[in-house]
């Protein structure tokens, strides 16, 4: 990405397409395609575009921007075509004629990011609101492109770095009595700075859920309906359903509208001891989604007598007591395991569809997730494994007994810390995060 190459990428297509083109040769090459002589900035101009033979492939838009007035702070233009994924590789095709090459993923925000339109964490902020599976993910995307979710990063950033160099003049004046400049007056400013790194790591789990919504595994023994209820809950038949044991031998995901966002809903393989070894495949596979689960719906056969050493799971699990239409109350074991475990259910039909409001209301909530007002929560895992490092650093500043110890572990605090708080990070981390995003960004 560290080239001043010209690049091009499709950013969208559908009833229109839209290819953008960045760099030196995007503006004269626009010419060239349009038989232009001059474009105006910011005017959408109706051309005729012609390809490198010197035939029309489109009659469409295009808009220059003259840098630094535009997404990168380069020349850029915009074609906006006829939808169709031939016109707009007609159009790349013709950009590469001319010495414009195929642009990597994310590099369009990279270029932004060098050229100082915006900092590394906007930049990332655009990836999550492009990705993000919810109304409440993509206000907290926004907020952070807007840059109102900075000022309390850069806040700390600058006490870590006061701090470092009031560590680095301690250690001139280590013979003298300077007591705001004491190794422990220090370490009290380290332990206020390191609250908020920990509160910003355990902020990462309801980030990602807002993100990209809940991970939900249904569990439960062979023939519960699990399957049944799966094809219910996403309103197609997604499971295949049968009266014999062990049918789902492998997990099978949809998504599902929960809400203002969306949720990964996960049949899994019934939970029993098996002699088939592809069943047992199936079945260690079940526990890892499990593992990874971040609700766990316990899928319970109200007609039976309800197994409880299969259902060893933790107090946030949910349950949806199945057959319904077969049985108009619930085994009363079943009852008295839920009860007692005060896990929440709803009596369901997988067949007449009675229950399935209600369990999605249970569901609603439980997948719930509470953001105070401008709060920031990570949503990455490069910003989670940034807090971590800098975490550990400072934890181990707290435990230094020289000022040259102490001074050095805040210095790699700060450079752990850069990917989340800002300052230089290495174009090694920087083309990995850039690399993440999709192609056109």
């Amino acid at each position: 990405m560290l080239t001043n190459d010209t690049i091009a990428a499709i950013a969208a297509t559908g009833a229109l397409s839209v290819v953008r083109a960045s760099g030196p040769l995007a503006y004269t090459v626009a010419c060239k395609m349009s038989h232009s002589q001059s474009l105006e900035p910011r005017f959408m101009h109706r051309v005729k575009l012609f390809d490198q033979h010197d035939h029309v492939f489109d009659d469409g838009m295009m808009v220059f921007f003259k840098n630094p007035q535009s997404f990168t702070g380069e020349d850029t233009v915009e074609y906006y075509l006829h939808g169709g994924k031939i016109v707009a590789q007609n159009c790349m095709q013709t950009l590469e004629a001319h010495g414009i090459r195929q642009a990597l993923p994310g590099e369009f925000s990279f270029r932004a990011c060098m050229h100082g339109k915006m900092d590394v964490f906007q930049a990332e902020a655009i990836a999550d609101l492009i990705g993000t599976r919810s109304v409440e993910g993509a206000r907290l995307a926004l907020e952070k492109l807007s840059g109102s979710q900075q000022a309390h990063l850069h806040t700390l950033r600058s006490k870590l770095i006061e701090l470092a160099a009031q560590a680095e003049v301690a250690i001139d004046f280590a013979d003298q009595d300077v007591a705001e400049l004491s190794l422990g007056t220090l370490q009290q400013h380290v332990r206020t700075i390191l609250d908020c790194i920990h509160t910003l790591a355990q902020s990462f789990e309801r980030g990602r859920r807002l993100q990209m919504g809940c991970r939900i595994a249904l569990v439960g023994v062979p023939n519960a309906g699990k399957s049944s209820f799966f094809n219910a809950l996403v309103g197609e038949k997604r499971a295949i359903v049968s009266d014999e044991p062990g049918t789902t031998r492998d997990s099978v995901s949809l998504e599902i509208t929960l809400g203002s966002g969306t949720a990964t809903v996960e049949d899994t393989a019934g939970l029993r001891t098996s002699s088939s070894n592809l069943e047992n495949l199936g079945i260690e596979r079940t526990h890892q989604v499990i593992k990874n689960a971040d609700i766990i719906v316990l899928v319970i056969d109200g007609t039976e007598h309800i197994d409880s050493t299969i259902f060893d799971f933790p107090p946030s699990a949910i349950a949806a007591i199945t057959k319904k239409d077969l049985q108009a109350h619930p085994d009363p074991s079943v009852l008295e395991f839920l009860q007692a475990r005060h896990i929440p259910s709803a009596h369901v039909s997988a067949h007449t569809g009675e229950g399935i409001a209600t369990f999605l209301s249970l569901l609603q909530e439980a997948s719930h997730v509470s953001r105070g007002e401008g709060e920031l929560l990570l949503t990455r895992p490069s910003h989670l494994n940034s807090a971590q490092a800098g975490k550990a650093h400072l934890e181990r500043a707290l435990g230094a007994d020289t000022y040259d110890l102490f001074a050095s572990d805040l210095r790699q605090a700060i450079a752990s810390l850069a990917p989340l708080l800002g300052g230089v990070i290495p174009d090694t981390i920087l083309e990995k995060i850039f690399s993440d995003f999709c192609i056109g960004k």
